[in-house]
């Protein structure tokens, strides 16, 4: 059983890596594709090698303890490396994410005063050569796909390993690790500091909490994240200090053919993801015969699950329907997965819990949990041996939780955040007494339980004076597969309504069922069968609450959110007021009209 460590003073993230060099030297620890599509494997000791490579042409190239290297990329190989050789010499690695604009990449390396940059790719390149002018730190950008490793590997042969070694020591648990860069969903960009002690602390407590994961011997995980989010870096350090092997994907164009070639046990992803796997297979079986199979397999699936958490408990016609669905349906699902996987864990926001029942009944267990950037990633998970679905499980070990009397969500957690970089004043906000003050509303139940109910800023009080949370009812219509995003509003209206977008590969599906021409955006968003569809699952979100609560009117927006139009953060989350702001004419002539 996985004991939590001690974190030392001299502990650091490499600590992990090292101690993982130590007990398993010679097993396979990570797997990437090379940009000819083949994998290549490295064990811990070749991994470690390389790393100490890398951070010799790191000091070369003039990078020093507290240094900022700032990495813009999808999840890679390289990306892992440079955190890691960067972490050795005492530098802080600053992620922005590939999709950011000019202002963004100005604003990032200028606060974090970024010295060198690493882009992924030529097209990156040149996003920040037009803002480079205004860049005033920078001082060398090096292109991660023109063997930019390989370059600072040589670069690095004047510098002895000894060198190395004495860097590493004089860094300390209580050094900067990295800045993230809130993405800006709920404000103006926010550089949060987070030290090596506070990745130690919430990685050896996730280790605790999930061994069934992580310490489970020959498994291996996908990472298909983007490292530019602490999440995916939690996750890299995680499975290091485990025994899976670390499998890397940055494409999701091709995120369905490594799921099979890699077949790894556990991963981690965002309700969107399973949302997404779930309304293809529906999509896939179709309207006829094999729709209503999956319908009923979906359906029993659902009633599986569910039947697990009752006093009464399965019975063997559940039992028994379930085996026949296992080898028509379910089989196959698990196939689209790789076969052998049993666990994920979700987060990022709230999963509909009828999909966890759905995979849970298929035989993949997801265990939802919750994090934040200011607490380093996960603060509390279900396990794989306790899960109650619909919540987000238990805290770690040494991470306490209350709710305040207004229904915020208080964690206090070692992992928690040093503070924001350059604003002592906002820090001073949301950290109080080593309490974080998150923004979530939750409640907890009997067993101690957390359940998420909204968010503190988005709760809609109606002109009769109805608080609303709209999490719940966007929740259950962006179940349906025709759906993007659905966002609630009625602040200070007579009553709710919604915006809805399109998911236009649904669409697509749909068009081709009812043996139509693939439409538009603009004619699906008119389209009264469409209309009508998004009606039905609308209806079944009403029922859920009460009439003041319910959504009586809707519109289809006839183009979608997404970060150009800054709808959406760089991490897919909705950005609520931009949305508001940018479709106000739509709301109020189309919606609320008098």
């Amino acid at each position: 059983m996985y004991k939590i460590k001690n974190i030392k003073s001299s502990d650091t993230n490499c600590t992990v890596l090292q101690n993982r060099v130590r007990r398993m030297p010679n097993e396979k620890l990570i797997a990437y594709k090379t940009k000819y599509g083949s994998w290549v494997y490295l064990t811990a000791n070749s991994f470690y090698e390389y790393v100490i490579k890398v951070a010799k042409g790191l000091v070369a190239s003039g990078i020093k303890k507290n240094d900022k290297i700032g990495v813009m990329a999808h999840t890679s190989f390289e990306w892992v490396t440079l955190d890691f050789a960067a972490w050795t010499i005492g530098a802080v690695v600053v992620p922005i994410y590939e999709t950011s604009s000019g202002k963004q990449i100005e604003f990032i390396c200028n606060d974090a005063q970024i010295k060198l940059l690493f882009v992924e790719n030529a097209e990156l390149h040149k996003n920040v050569k037009l803002v480079y002018d205004k860049l005033k730190t920078v001082k060398l950008i090096r292109n991660l796909e023109e063997n930019a490793l390989d370059e600072l590997e040589t670069l690095g042969q004047s510098i002895k390993t000894k060198q190395i070694k004495e860097l590493e020591k004089a860094v300390k648990s209580s050094d900067l690790a990295t800045i993230v860069y809130t993405s800006g969903s709920t404000g103006k960009h926010k550089g949060v500091e987070i030290q090596h002690k506070a990745f130690l602390s919430v990685v050896y407590s996730s280790n605790e909490a999930l061994p069934e994961l992580v310490q489970k011997p020959d498994s291996s995980f996908l990472l298909f994240l983007p490292l530019a989010h602490v999440f995916a870096r939690f996750a890299v350090l995680a499975i290091t200090e485990g025994v899976s092997l670390l499998a890397l994907s940055g494409n999701i164009d091709t995120l369905l053919n490594d799921l099979r070639y890699i077949k790894p046990d556990y991963i981690i992803g965002v309700p969107r993801i399973f949302e997404k796997v779930y309304n293809a297979a529906s999509q896939k079986a179709g309207a006829g015969v094999k729709g209503k199979i999956f319908k009923r397999a979906a359906q029993l699936a659902i009633k599986y699950s569910k039947a697990l958490d009752s006093q009464t408990g399965l019975t063997p016609d559940l039992i028994s329907q379930r085996l026949f669905y296992d080898n028509l349906v379910y089989k196959q699902i698990r196939e689209v997965l790789g076969g052998k996987m049993e666990n994920c864990v979700c987060g990022g926001a709230a999963l509909d819990p009828d999909i966890a029942h759905f995979f849970r009944g298929v035989g993949i267990n997801v265990l939802e949990g919750y994090g934040l950037t200011e607490i380093t990633a996960p603060a509390m998970c279900n396990r794989v041996n306790n899960n109650k679905i619909g919540t987000i499980g238990l805290p770690f070990k040494g991470v306490e939780v209350k709710i305040a009397l207004d229904g915020e969500l208080l964690i206090k957690t070692p992992s928690a955040f040093k503070g924001y970089y350059k604003d002592p004043e906002l820090t001073k906000e949301v950290l109080k007494d080593g309490w974080l003050y998150t923004g979530d509303l939750a409640e907890a139940d009997d067993d101690g339980f957390i359940k998420l109910v909204g968010r503190k800023k988005d709760i809609i009080v109606t002109a009769g004076g109805k608080n609303v949370s709209p999490a719940p009812l966007e929740q259950i219509v962006q179940s349906n597969p025709l759906v993007s995003h659905c966002v609630v509003v009625g602040d200070k209206k007579a009553f709710i309504s919604a915006l809805v977008t399109l998911d236009m590969g649904g669409v697509n599906v749909w068009a081709k069922k009812n043996r139509i021409k693939e439409p538009t955006i603009q004619k699906a968003a008119k389209n009264k069968a469409i209309i009508a569809e998004i009606q039905r699952t609308i209806d079944e979100a009403n029922e859920t609450v009460s009439r003041a609560e319910s959504i009586r009117k809707f519109i289809i927006l006839p183009e979608e959110f997404t970060i150009e139009n800054g709808c959406l953060t760089a991490s897919m989350k909705i950005i609520r007021r931009n949305i508001l702001k940018t479709f106000e004419k739509e709301i109020n002539r189309e919606i609320y009209k008098k």
